[in-house]
């Protein structure tokens, strides 16, 4: 990490920022936060995982169209029936 804290610390970080995101009802900072979970998921295997935190935006993810946060999201929803 460049804050020279640890891959899991990060993810702890991440995970609080997304409540605080959704105790305030920030949708674009929730899918802003899942796509970089989504990518520390994937960089691990876990591609299922990371598409479960991608799939519940599917409907903003479409809203977005091709701006930079929809492309960078559908990068996880391609070929799994959840295309928006």
């Amino acid at each position: 990490s460049r804050l020279g804290i640890s891959p899991v610390e990060t993810e702890k970080i991440l995970y609080r920022a997304n409540d605080v995101a959704a105790s305030q009802h920030s949708v674009m900072g929730q899918l802003r936060i899942s796509i970089e979970l989504a990518r520390r998921l994937r960089e691990r295997g876990d591609d299922q995982s990371a598409r479960d935190w991608i799939a519940p935006h599917s409907h903003l993810i479409a809203r977005l169209g091709d701006n930079m946060d929809g492309r960078a999201a559908r990068e996880f929803l391609h070929g799994e029936g959840i295309d928006p």
